[in-house]
């Protein structure tokens, strides 16, 4: 890394937020945002994508089915992260903001019961 920058390759639809952005730059990261078209493909394709647009990954963040998200999660050499979001009930709908949190994928657990 020339400029002493680490990098994050962020891989959602939308742009991070102002508050996002800042707390990822206050740690050193420089932001790339990654096509969400991407996420189409299997997890070892995503990450030979982003390997492929980044030299130096050093963090994933992402949103994406939580299928992917965890075969991302296992095939990575680097951290996958996702924003932590809190709900807030509004006349209108749910709006949801971030919490100032980052959550490290470690693993996915689907919990099921019978249903009908």
């Amino acid at each position: 890394m020339p400029n002493g920058k680490k990098t994050c390759a962020w891989f959602m639809t939308h742009r991070p937020t102002s508050d996002q952005r800042a707390d990822l730059e206050a740690r050193g990261y420089e932001i790339i945002h990654i096509s969400a078209a991407v996420q189409a493909y299997r997890a070892e394709r995503m990450l030979e994508y982003i390997n492929e647009c980044i030299e130096n990954v050093d963090i994933i963040v992402a949103v994406m089915p939580v299928q992917k998200l965890t075969m991302l999660a296992h095939v990575a050499d680097v951290p996958v992260l996702t924003a932590k979001m809190q709900r807030e009930e509004t006349e209108n709908g749910a709006i949801y903001h971030w919490s100032g949190q980052w959550l490290q994928v470690v693993g996915v657990s689907i919990k099921t019961t019978h249903w009908g």
